[in-house]
């Protein structure tokens, strides 16, 4: 579901996720190393930010970027489980 979510977004949309992650979520120094969204994900993941049964952060993270059409994908990989 990460890949999928990360191939259907663009740089522009990376630096909006990049913004609102910023010392909230990911700390400062780990999230400068971050390359792409599937990056910042994983790093949400390990942190225990998301998981595979709260997704709720991930939801909120992708409307405040304005892809609310990609929150589709996650609740369809829910109905999925």
């Amino acid at each position: 579901m990460l890949i999928t979510l990360r191939s259907k977004m663009g740089n522009e949309e990376f630096i909006k996720l990049k913004h609102y992650c910023h010392d909230v979520h990911i700390p400062k120094g780990t999230l400068e190393t971050k390359e792409n969204a599937y990056d910042i994900f994983v790093s949400l993941k390990e942190l225990g930010k998301i998981r595979i049964d709260d997704t709720k952060l991930l939801e909120e993270l992708l409307e405040k970027i304005g892809r609310t059409d990609l929150v589709t994908i996650v609740e369809q990989y829910h109905q999925g489980c």
